[in-house]
């Protein structure tokens, strides 16, 4: 039976078990991400513009997400 730390070494010599695990932890990173942008509270019966004023109010939000997830 092989040593736990022979294991973990075994699991992370394989670059396509790294790359999916990596894959992993951003999928779940942009999904936190995108569960913090909240749909503007403009009322039952606002007008377009309404609507578009209070998507830019949010601006920080989007702005944060992209750059999260730019290549540096």
């Amino acid at each position: 039976m092989p040593s736990p730390d022979s294991s973990m070494a075994l699991f992370f010599r394989s670059p396509q078990r790294l790359e999916a695990l990596s894959d992993g932890v951003f999928a779940i990173a942009i999904t936190l991400l995108v569960l913090e942008i909240k749909a503007p509270q403009v009322g039952e019966h606002a007008s377009p513009a309404a609507l578009w004023r209070g998507l830019g109010q949010l601006w920080p939000s989007y702005l944060a997400y992209v750059l999260a997830f730019l290549p540096s």
